[in-house]
């Protein structure tokens, strides 16, 4: 099977208001099991609902969810959890793809789509993301924003 950790951009509201399992500790544990590197994902609800809440944890609404929390929990599980980033990153990249029976994605070879994304070395933010070949951001700069993203 494969275990599929919902990614957040504030774990820690999550873990203490609902003790949720933040994906770096959760695939920390995994790995210590010695579950496969092929057999866990995070995925987002980017693009999709999101509820907020006051604070008082009373719902107030709803909101659009960001593909940003999937960095989020690789950068936690790289920096405070120790875990090699060559491994924790299967978690939005080869994994899902795999699962998904995305043959184009997840990998970088000859003839798949050639969607790639650099990272700074040190603080692990997103420099560039390439789609299909084409430029979706830039030195950090969204060249192409989707559907439902908002310019901010």
């Amino acid at each position: 099977g494969t275990i599929d950790f919902t990614a957040s951009e504030d774990p820690d509201f999550w873990e203490k208001e609902d003790d949720e399992v933040r994906f770096s500790k959760g695939l920390k544990r995994l790995l210590a099991e010695g579950i496969g590197l092929d057999q866990f994902t995070m995925t987002s609800d980017g693009q999709g609902s999101l509820p907020y809440f006051d604070e008082n944890n009373q719902f107030i609404g709803l909101g659009v969810g960001s593909s940003r929390a999937l960095m989020v929990g690789i950068k936690e599980a790289v920096q405070k959890e120790q875990i090699p980033l060559e491994i924790a990153i299967r978690a939005i990249t080869s994994n899902p793809a795999k699962v998904l029976k995305l043959d184009q994605k997840g990998r970088l070879a000859a003839g798949m789509d050639a969607d790639i994304c650099l990272l700074n070395k040190d603080s692990l933010a997103v420099e560039t993301v390439l789609a299909k070949g084409r430029t979706m951001v830039e030195e950090q700069e969204v060249k192409v924003w989707g559907t439902f993203e908002q310019l901010t």
